[in-house]
């Protein structure tokens, strides 16, 4: 019984991550359009390359950004219970 719970819950949480990547994607679409709304006519270059553009600037320096937190936290999750370990040891 608790691998069927266990296993529902990996499936809903799959999805949720599906729906929050996608959701992710189209506020950086929305964003990219926007400002490229905004800038393209000043700088006087191609509204859609600008849009393409910005959007990819959008969805990948936050991810980026993510990316390098988790590694930054699982790295030093394993020194401090590395050092724990040695604390106990002697």
């Amino acid at each position: 019984m608790a691998r069927e719970v266990a296993a529902r819950a990996i499936l809903r949480l799959n999805l949720l991550e599906w729906v929050i990547l996608g959701g992710a994607g189209l506020i950086a679409i929305l964003g990219g359009w926007l400002v490229s709304w905004l800038i393209a006519p000043q700088l006087k270059v191609s509204f859609r390359s600008t849009w393409m553009g910005l959007s990819m600037l959008l969805f990948a320096v936050p991810g980026l950004i993510a990316i390098f937190r988790l590694r930054r936290e699982t790295s030093v999750s394993k020194v401090a219970t590395k050092l724990k370990i040695e604390e106990r040891d002697g």
